[in-house]
């Protein structure tokens, strides 16, 4: 036996025991995770803080693969990695600690420190892993960067702060000085910073000393407490709402620019007012209420508490009445139902609007509540009794009105928008369309397919987009079942609900088939008008007639039949027809033809002189051309005569390839268009006639040896005749249509308007002894005119024709022979003067003497019958005397030439007055100059003619002569008091009274003479200055 001794290496074997015991106790109790691989990987041992940190439990780990514990992309490379190791020994964090993530079990990834190291035990290499968990560190850096972050951005946020602020803001030392000045406070205090800072603030402000803002800042820095006022400053010139703080360094101020504010504050006690203006003028009641509830909480009534003045107008109950009292009080059968509503608008705060019925007024309110806080409220209310009536008054409207769309002609319709359902159509919708109702209401497309199809696309275009606008107004054609058609004036718009959307469309339909024929009636005249008002000559005209009836009614022939030739004959003069050879060979064989005046269709309507029709040309004998015109298609025909005061001159006639009936409304038509066209034939053939007419005219006036002038009522020349171009110098073409006075100076006197004006009036006279002259042509002399009006075809005044002839010849004529008669009296009177005067005077002496001598002689039985005889002899002598020598003044007026024409007046006066019968005396100015003794004589004639008259027939007693001077010339006047000229003498005047005229225009003279039955006779003669 032999025995070894093994305490040395139980004890070694011990202490090896006790030394693993010890380094697993470090490794169980480490806070950092110790993981074992192999080379290949393999975890083979893990400790708890391994363990916990990857949420594995120490067997779960153990033999798998080490990159379970590593996120990608490390868990894909780190085989390729320890075997690049194994093959080249080449390090990357063997040795190395460095940062890593790491994979938990549940698949969350961590940021660690791996720290790894290599030993070789019985030749195997083992690679520890020391694994630190960073994330609590990781977040504790995260989360003192961010706080420094924060740091950072609250000192530039503070910084922006302090800059950005809509306040002004400074800082001042306990020394007064700007420590620190913001943005906003340069343009509030109008000082840059670098004029604040480091300043002393009463050197910067020194406007500011004495006065209270200095007191609150002193106060504030005194005292060390905050101060808070609002202040006009005198340095902005603005209200500030200033604080102030104290600070360890100073002050710190806050300064605000409060003026806006001021002003709305203002602006809000204008608001204010206008508010209680409004609250006192407004219509709408308003009344603040409170709510008052019963003992369980439940609202039961409301007490007022102020009201406006309208409440009185829109329940009539005083104010004062209700202020203070409840609901009930004020009406106790108040219904509930009010509380119960300003209950829920009070909890609720949503407003509230109804329209109840107050039986103690008697009225219909509209009632908006609102909740202004706490158990108050607010209502506005009006009184709408009357337009609940209306609305009463419009449902009874809308009953009616839907009896009456049940029984209108027009068909009123109501659909959806999209056309897939009719909700309404009236019984008219039947008698138009010739359809049941039901079978729309069944099918709505109905509508859409009675369309006649040439009109469907464009009205259902229209429909889709025009109905929903409001704007559709469409025309169209339906056709019924029966194959007829009709047009259709189909209107729609809109309905809408609340929101403004449109939900429905309605619409009226209504039958226009007989307006649309009336219109193409209509049309077709106003091209037949059209067509004659413009037309040149019947021959160009005819053919565009015929064509504009044919295309009209869609014929096919237009014929123009004239009664033409010896014997008189109907033929064809003008046609028209649509494109086609058959038709141009039915035209070619009709203008051949003759008809007699009652043959064919022509010939019956030319002696009817009314419209005729046949609808079948095939059944109708009388219809000449059957076979040519059944060649060419031509089934119906009708004509009509063209009339002029129902005489015939000629016949239009249309055939057509379909079947005309007889029409009332169309023979009216062709009526009417007969007449026109006849009136059209009738006026061209007036019309060549009337330019004949004018032609003869034109040369008629234009040879006339006198003067023709005609003006218009504005005085403007219409004809100027070559007599006037000639007498003027004038040329018509530079007058006509020119102002007469603007033209010739003459012509605008007062004289020449007068007698232009009394003739647009209607007068007719005539104007004597007109000088002229007319330099353009160096003609000088007198003319005669006659005014007369210028009438119309209407007899209405529309000018004046002026005939003018030139009496400068006769009026020479004139004046030499009153001179040959004026010589021939003053011959006659000095031979009188001379002669028998002197005889008369000589015997009258020698009776005289004989008186003398038988005076002296012894004839005493016989004396005193001599002296008688020649005391008789001798008065017949003096008789005679007397009247010779006033013959003979009379026929030789030689005091004129003595001492002019007022001293012949004064002798005249003084010869005829008589005294105790007549008294007779001359009124003048003055001397009165005549320098022309023409003038002077005719004057002196005048006068000496008027006083003869006088004392022939006016059985006066005062006759007077004046003289004067007037505005207008030299007037003479005769006047007497005696009985005034007789009626049948004013008709016919006398000789005496034309020769008066007569001298007065020779001298250019007016003469006028007045007569009063009773009131004597006054003769005035006015001679222009410028003949005086």
């Amino acid at each position: 036996m032999t025995l070894t001794d093994l305490t040395e290496r139980r004890q070694a074997e011990q202490a090896l025991r006790n030394k693993e015991a010890r380094l697993r106790a470090i490794l169980d109790t480490a806070v950092e995770g110790i993981i074992t691989i192999d080379e290949h990987g393999t975890i083979e041992s893990l400790n708890p803080a391994a363990a916990k940190m990857f949420g594995y439990r120490a067997d779960e780990a153990l033999g798998r693969n080490v990159n379970v514990l590593m996120p990608s992309p490390y868990h894909e490379e780190h085989d390729r990695y320890l075997a690049n190791y194994r093959a080249t020994g080449e390090r990357k964090i063997i040795g190395i600690g460095r940062e890593v993530m790491g994979r938990r079990q549940d698949g969350t990834v961590f940021p660690m420190d791996l720290s790894v190291s290599e030993v070789q035990l019985g030749g195997r290499r083992i690679f520890t892993g020391f694994v630190r968990d960073l994330t609590e560190r990781r977040q504790a850096e995260a989360a003192l960067h961010e706080k420094e972050a924060q740091l950072h951005a609250a000192d530039r946020r503070l910084a922006e702060i302090m800059h950005g602020m809509t306040e002004a803001c400074f800082a001042l030392d306990r020394k007064w000085r700007f420590t620190f000045v913001n943005d906003c406070a340069e343009p509030l205090f109008h000082r840059r910073r670098d004029e604040m800072v480091g300043h002393v603030f009463w050197e910067v402000f020194p406007q500011l000393r004495g006065t209270p803002m200095e007191q609150h800042y002193r106060r504030a820095m005194r005292e060390r407490m905050a101060v808070a006022f609002e202040a006009f400053s005198p340095v902005s010139q603005r209200w500030l709402d200033i604080r102030v703080f104290p600070t360890a360094d100073g002050l710190a101020a806050f300064v605000l620019d409060i003026q806006l504010r001021k002003q709305a504050e203002l602006a809000l006690h204008e608001s204010e007012a206008r508010y209680r203006t409004l609250f006192t003028r407004m219509n709408e009641g308003f009344v603040l209420c409170e709510l008052l509830r019963d003992a369980a909480g439940t609202p039961c009534d409301f007490r007022l508490l102020e009201a406006n003045p309208a409440f009185e107008r829109q329940t009539g109950l005083k104010t004062k009445s209700v202020l203070g009292r409840t609901a009930r009080e004020i009406v106790p059968a108040m219904e509930s139902s009010w509380a119960e509503i300003f209950g829920r608008v009070v909890a609720t705060g949503e407003p509230a609007q109804f329209e109840p019925y107050d039986p103690h007024t008697r009225r219909w309110y509209e009632v908006f509540a609102f909740a202004i806080g706490g158990e108050r409220f607010a209502v506005f209310f009006r009184n709408i009794t009357e337009r609940r009536r209306n609305e009463e008054a419009l449902r009874d409207s809308e009953e009616r009105f839907r009896q009456v769309v049940e029984n209108i002609d027009e068909v009123f319709w109501m659909s959806d928008v999209a056309k897939n359902k009719m909700l309404f159509i009236s019984a008219g919708y039947e008698r138009i369309w010739g359809q049941t109702r039901a079978s729309l209401y069944a099918s709505p497309r109905r509508w859409l397919a009675a369309i006649h199809p040439q009109d469907r696309a464009r009205v259902l275009q229209a429909a889709l987009r025009k109905q929903i606008r409001g704007d559709y107004d469409e025309e169209y054609r339906i056709v019924r079942p029966d194959g007829t058609q009709r047009w259709i004036r189909d209107r729609a718009f809109p309905i809408r609900d609340a929101a403004g959307t449109v939900y429905r469309i309605a619409g009226v339909a209504e039958d226009i088939t007989a307006r649309r024929q009336e219109e193409q009636r209509r049309q077709l005249q106003c091209e037949v008008a059209r067509l004659l008002a413009t037309a040149e000559t019947l021959a160009v005209t005819v053919p565009k007639l015929l064509r504009a009836v044919a295309m009209a009614f869609d014929w096919a022939v237009g014929e123009f039949w004239e009664v033409t030739g010896k014997p008189e004959k109907l033929r064809v003069v003008q046609v028209w027809h649509a494109p086609g050879a058959k038709l141009a060979a039915f035209v070619k064989h009709s203008q051949k033809l003759a008809f007699g005046l009652f043959d064919g269709l022509p010939g019956r309507v030319l002696s009817s002189r009314r419209p005729e029709w046949i609808p079948a040309l095939a059944e109708y004998p009388e219809f000449l051309r059957q076979r040519a015109a059944a060649r060419a298609g031509l089934r119906s025909a009708v004509a009509f005569p063209i009339l002029v005061n129902q005489h015939a001159l000629g016949v239009m006639a249309f055939l057509t390839r379909g079947t005309v009936e007889p029409d009332a409304g169309l023979g009216e038509l062709f009526a009417s268009l007969g007449s026109q066209i006849g009136q059209f034939m009738e006026r061209r053939r007036a019309e060549e006639a009337l330019r004949e007419a004018h032609e003869f005219s034109k040369q008629v006036v234009d040879s006339a040896a006198a003067g023709i002038i005609v003006c218009d009522r504005a005085g403007r020349f219409v004809v100027w005749n070559p007599f006037m171009e000639q007498l003027t110098g004038h040329r018509a073409s530079e007058l006509l249509g020119r102002r007469a006075d603007e033209v010739l100076p003459v012509l605008g006197g007062a004289h020449f308007r007068k007698m232009f004006h009394d003739a647009l009036a209607g007068a007719v006279f005539e104007a004597a002894d007109i000088s002229f002259d007319f330099p353009e042509t160096g003609k000088r002399g007198w003319l005669a005119a006659r005014f007369a009006p210028w009438r119309d075809a209407r007899r209405d005044i529309v000018g004046v024709i002026v005939t003018v002839r030139e009496i400068t010849e006769r009026r020479q004529l004139e004046s030499e022979l009153l001179e040959i008669t004026d010589r021939e009296q003053r011959r006659i009177g000095h031979d009188l003067h001379d002669g028998l005067g002197q005889q008369l005077t000589a015997l009258e002496m020698k009776c005289f003497l004989l008186q003398e001598d038988l005076a002296a002689a012894d004839l005493a039985p016989r004396r005193e019958t001599l002296q008688e005889q020649t005391r008789q002899i001798s008065r017949a002598l003096r008789e005679c005397v007397t009247v010779t020598r006033s013959l003979a003044h009379g026929l030789a007026p030689a005091a004129i030439q003595s001492d002019g024409l007022s001293g012949a007046l004064e002798r005249l006066a003084r010869d005829a007055h008589v005294p105790g019968q007549l008294e007779c005396r001359l009124v003048s100015d003055g001397p009165v100059t005549i320098t022309d003794p023409q003038t002077a004589k005719h004057l002196y004639r005048i006068a000496q003619e008027a006083v003869n008259n006088a004392l022939k027939h006016a059985r006066m007693r005062h006759l007077e002569i004046q003289l004067t001077r007037a505005p207008d010339g030299l007037r003479l006047q005769i006047k007497d008091d005696g009985r005034g000229l007789p009626k049948r003498q004013k008709a016919r005047s006398g000789m005496g009274l034309e020769v008066m005229r007569h001298r007065a225009h020779v001298i250019g003279a007016a003469l006028e003479i007045d007569s009063q039955p009773g009131r004597g006779v006054t003769v005035t003669c006015t001679l222009p200055l410028k003949e005086s």
